[in-house]
């Protein structure tokens, strides 16, 4: 089963302009992500969202572009998108509008 290894670009998609991979360290199996407000926590779990979903439509970033490699040496794309083989999870605030009632 394939992970997310490293995210080598990423465009038009939240805060991310125009980011590109320039020697971020790798993606573990289990990762957290903490930083201050407005600094791209969110739109991350986003694009993990739309690889879990494999559905940009899902996303308020319709128009996005990014590209993702796996741990198999694969790279995931907007274009690409709808035959992953990525098997991840995201527990994000759109997860607990959709799964968990107060």
């Amino acid at each position: 089963m394939a992970a997310i290894r490293s995210i080598k670009k990423l465009s038009d998609f939240g805060i991310f302009r125009s980011y590109t991979d320039l020697g971020v360290k790798e993606l573990g199996k289990k990762n957290l992500f903490f930083g201050w407000n407005g600094s791209g926590k969110s739109t991350l779990s986003c694009l993990f969202e739309v690889i879990e979903k494999q559905a940009l439509q899902t996303s308020p970033f319709t128009d996005a572009k990014f590209a993702v490699t796996a741990d198999d040496g694969t790279t995931i794309t907007e274009s690409t998108l709808s035959s992953s083989k990525l098997n991840i999870r995201t527990f994000n605030q759109q997860f607990i509008k959709e799964n968990i009632q107060w």
